[in-house]
């Protein structure tokens, strides 16, 4: 009777100290389980081969939740089948306001726009967040692409900009900078954005605002102030199409950055085959730079060049029955 006492106020006090205490302990793949940290937690899908794995870290947006993404099987196909871990950071719920003027209730991140505001320091707990799957499930902290959709890529462009040591690459969907641009961001970066030309959330080109207040910046803007962060000679540079994208490149860029441009016919969700397509691009990169770097050449990544053979990220025909015809996958 007295082990069934003691037993009772362990459960009964990890509820007491709140959500983290309850989930100090997270399963190995925390698809059901969330991994606490401080200040919140996070999701995670391994290959479950021991690692250290490469790792997407995915950041969702106002309508996504951490557990949508761990559980989807088109992410499990695309990503952990790829030899990749899936770690997803929790969102904070906030308040958002729909085209229309409705208000609602969503995951929001703590952006240096002041109309977006959690009250969580989410660079130190994305940084929280990486220790510990380290730590946890080994994943590799060199070898990181952080992605972004909607919400979670305007995130993703404050710390591309102002942090871009916390990751490899970013990518970044349906999203622009948050208010006003910065006059320069502090060093050189992998970026890749996509957007869909029928946005209507997020405008293909031009700024959206409310009333007064510049809510996301002008995508071309943006994309010029990272070319001149990464000191490119050229860009950007129509080169095609590449599957259901039109791309663009920014050429001549500083040692270990790039900066490219995908454009497609749809709106504010993503094509099913992006999340392969920024691998691609990811590997591309990475590949080249590890190349040039055991060889002391300078070091440009390979999805710069239009006319590279040797690339796996060069155009395909969508309807010839390649890895660019895939379900649509989730969209926030």
């Amino acid at each position: 009777m007295r082990r069934v006492v003691i037993a009772l106020c362990a459960v009964l006090a990890s509820f007491i100290a709140g959500p983290d205490a309850a989930h100090a302990e997270c399963s190995y793949n925390a698809q059901f389980d969330p991994c606490a940290v401080q200040d919140g937690h996070y999701r995670i899908r391994t290959p479950g081969t021991g690692g250290p794995y490469p790792t997407l870290v995915y950041f969702y947006g106002s309508v996504g939740t951490s557990d949508r993404y761990v559980e989807s099987k088109r992410f499990q196909d695309q990503i952990v089948g790829r030899g990749y871990a899936l770690l997803v950071p929790a969102a904070l719920s906030m308040t958002f306001s729909s085209q229309d003027g409705d208000r609602y209730r969503g995951g929001g991140w703590n952006l240096r726009h002041p109309r977006y505001r959690t009250g969580r320091d989410d660079v130190a707990f994305v940084g929280r967040v990486l220790d510990d799957a380290k730590r946890r499930f080994n994943i590799d902290r060199s070898n990181l692409v952080f992605v972004g959709q909607s919400h979670g890529g305007m995130f993703l462009w404050d710390i591309a900009c102002h942090t871009p040591r916390m990751a490899r690459a970013y990518a970044i969907h349906g999203a622009s900078h948050g208010g006003e641009l910065p006059t320069r961001c502090s060093n050189p970066v992998r970026f890749l954005q996509t957007h869909g030309r029928r946005d209507d959330i997020v405008p293909f080109k031009g700024e959206r605002r409310s009333g007064k207040s510049l809510i996301n910046a002008d995508i071309s803007e943006g994309l010029a102030l990272l070319g001149r962060t990464n000191r490119c000679r050229t860009g950007p540079e129509d080169v095609g199409r590449l599957g259901p994208y039109a791309r663009s490149t920014w050429r001549g860029c500083a040692p270990g950055s790039s900066l490219d441009f995908l454009a497609h016919g749809g709106g504010h969700g993503y094509p099913g085959n992006w999340i392969t397509t920024v691998l691609d691009w990811y590997e591309d990169g990475f590949d080249a730079a590890a190349d040039g770097a055991a060889s002391g050449a300078t070091v440009r990544p390979r999805f710069n060049s239009a006319q590279d053979r040797g690339s796996r990220f060069k155009g395909v025909d969508s309807r010839d029955g390649s890895r660019f015809q895939r379900p649509k996958a989730p969209d926030s």
